[in-house]
């Protein structure tokens, strides 16, 4: 039995009857409330209807793929998005992630598991810690799960948010990527998920460049990645560092 306190809602978008019954099924079980549709275009209806918690999308349907309908969701929500295909390459993960998804499952997998997956993405993201975490003046508010600099806010996906928060807690320090991967995709085998980190960070980078032109996060060869320490609040100059 799901240990979740009230019951979320997961909205699961496939094309196929037989898998979007076996992923609902195993989310219930969990203590979602699941709601589902079969394409983009019906997803799209019930997301203008009602606010979901989680949302499992397949990357290949009819009409709009569930990459395109993610970016659009993408767009004016930061909900934690699983996307599913039988598509395993590395290519097509990667396209899923630049997106906007926070996990990527390959088709075939284990229901429960991927029920798990979206247990702990909807637990991270209610997750209420009280303190801020600052950088000069890149403020993460993590109870709002906000991230502003100068005052600005930056709209990030879950992943994104988990990424910015991890390194911004450990400024101008190296994060291997080990280290990162658990912080943000609990228990994931760190060489499978160093590809999703690298585009994660790609499009964190890619976010918080709209606000400040200069470098924020690191490259450390061989490592991982470190977070630039601001050293001026006031106009939020920076150490030297490449993006």
């Amino acid at each position: 039995m799901s240990e979740l306190a009230a019951a979320p809602w997961v909205l699961v978008v496939d094309d196929e009857v037989e898998m979007r019954t076996l992923v609902a099924y195993s989310l219930a079980s969990q203590g979602f409330e699941v709601s589902e549709a079969s394409n983009a275009a019906e997803a799209w209806e019930l997301l203008t209807e009602k606010s979901f918690d989680v949302i499992i999308l397949d990357m290949v349907m009819p009409g709009a793929s569930g990459a395109a309908l993610c970016a659009r969701i993408r767009e004016t929500s930061d909900t934690p998005i699983i996307m599913l295909s039988a598509l395993s390459s590395p290519d097509h993960r990667v396209v899923g992630l630049e997106a906007g998804a926070d996990d990527y499952v390959a088709k075939p997998f284990n229901p429960r598991e991927l029920a798990l997956r979206a247990t702990a993405l909807y637990r991270r993201s209610q997750r209420a810690v009280e303190d801020d975490v600052v950088n000069g003046a890149l403020v993460i508010n993590r109870t709002q799960r906000s991230v502003k600099y100068h005052g600005v806010e930056v709209r990030l996906s879950e992943s994104e948010f988990r990424v910015c928060v991890a390194l911004a807690e450990h400024t101008g320090l190296q994060m291997s990527y080990a280290a990162l991967i658990d912080a943000v995709w609990t228990g994931m085998d760190a060489t499978g998920g160093k590809e999703m980190l690298k585009t994660t960070v790609w499009r964190l980078r890619s976010r918080l460049s709209q606000v400040n032109p200069g470098p924020l996060i690191d490259n450390v060869r061989g490592v991982g990645y470190s977070m630039v320490k601001l050293n001026d609040p006031t106009n939020g100059s920076l150490t030297t560092g490449v993006l």
